[in-house]
């Protein structure tokens, strides 16, 4: 049977890991720091990023957050340079290598070749008298006390380092070269980012949604009300005259006079005619007469998490999409945006 970790040793473990990370940003240069973030975007080629085991995946990582950034990069195997994949390289490439030791013998074997080919050459090490770290152009050291490993063999805090780096430094892109949001979502159109940022309420919205005129009786209401708990109401030129929804269905109803109720009773509700004294009377009560107030409205180019966050907090289900000219155009329903994870 395995031996059961005690609650002292993982303290022990996290405050060691904390102290080895703090000693990282004490000590990380900045300037050197502002030089990789320099050679990045000012690169009129390609950025390609190179490792081997734990510091190869966070190199793919590192390579992946650039391309959303909008910077052109690739991950490149240490080993495909050799046998062909070098035909890529040219002068106007940054190319880095991220190693912990800086003697990475796959990263030293094709560093000459890369050198040739005249590519401005990085070197991310935890070692700045390594191969790597003084063959390239510009080596930049991420401090490491030690692995937390007892070993000292495991990656378990210079990988962290490699992290935090190429993490911190893909932002520090984007805000040196002022990427908008607008475009940072363009990079994105895919996933959850893309949505919050560039969905409008056009893009949500449905243009089939029940409706009918202001005469319509609330007996005849029920089927369309089902679809989506509301029915908007328009005029011939589908102007809006309001929004009809469950919740005024179930305040009409549960304000109904009972059939021995006469004309003065206090839960009367008033027409725009005569009183309703029965339930027969509220079946036949025109729908426009029993909307409460008056609907919240979004424009076709409201964004879709605006729109979200308004109808939650209003505590509402459905919002009706009038354009410029205040013709109803579609509806949005709450339950959808939530489905798109907004």
């Amino acid at each position: 049977m395995a031996e059961i970790v005690e609650e002292n040793t993982l303290r022990n473990l996290f405050q060691s890991q904390k102290e080895f990370v703090d000693h990282f940003f004490q000590n990380i240069d900045i300037t050197a720091c502002n030089n990789v973030t320099n050679h990045i975007i000012n690169c009129k080629g390609w950025v390609l990023i190179s490792g081997v085991g734990k510091s190869g995946s966070i190199a793919n990582v590192f390579s992946d957050f650039l391309v959303s950034m909008g910077i052109r990069s690739r991950f490149l195997s240490p080993v495909n340079p050799l046998h062909g994949d070098i035909g890529i390289v040219c002068q106007d490439d940054v190319f880095i290598f991220i190693s912990k030791s800086g003697e990475t013998e796959e990263l030293k074997q094709i560093l000459p070749f890369i050198k040739n080919r005249k590519a401005f050459t990085i070197s991310l090490i935890c070692n700045k008298s390594s191969t790597l770290a003084r063959a390239s152009d510009l080596g930049m050291e991420l401090p490491l006390v030690k692995e937390l490993c007892p070993f000292g063999m495991a990656p378990v805090t210079s990988s962290i380092l490699q992290m935090i780096f190429a993490t911190t430094i893909s932002l520090a892109c984007m805000k040196k070269t002022q990427l908008s949001r607008e475009n940072y979502a363009k990079n994105h159109p895919g996933g959850a980012i893309g949505r919050r940022l560039c969905l409008e309420a056009k893009d949500v919205m449905t243009s089939d949604f029940p409706r009918c005129s202001g005469s319509t009786l609330l007996q005849d209401t029920f089927g369309a009300m089902s679809l989506c708990g509301a029915v908007v109401l328009v005029d011939d030129s589908m102007k809006l005259l309001g929004l009809f929804t469950d919740g005024d269905l179930r305040r009409a109803l549960k304000n109904k006079p009972s059939s021995n109720n006469n004309n003065n009773n206090e839960n009367e509700i008033q027409m725009s005619s005569s009183p309703i004294s029965s339930y027969d009377d509220l079946m036949k009560t025109p729908i426009v007469s029993l909307i409460k107030k008056a609907p919240i409205t979004a424009s076709p180019k409201d964004m879709a998490r605006d729109i979200l966050q308004l109808m939650q907090s209003k505590k509402i289900h459905q919002m009706v999409v009038v354009d410029e000219n205040e013709i109803v155009v579609g509806i949005i329903l709450e339950r959808e945006l939530v489905k798109l994870g907004l």
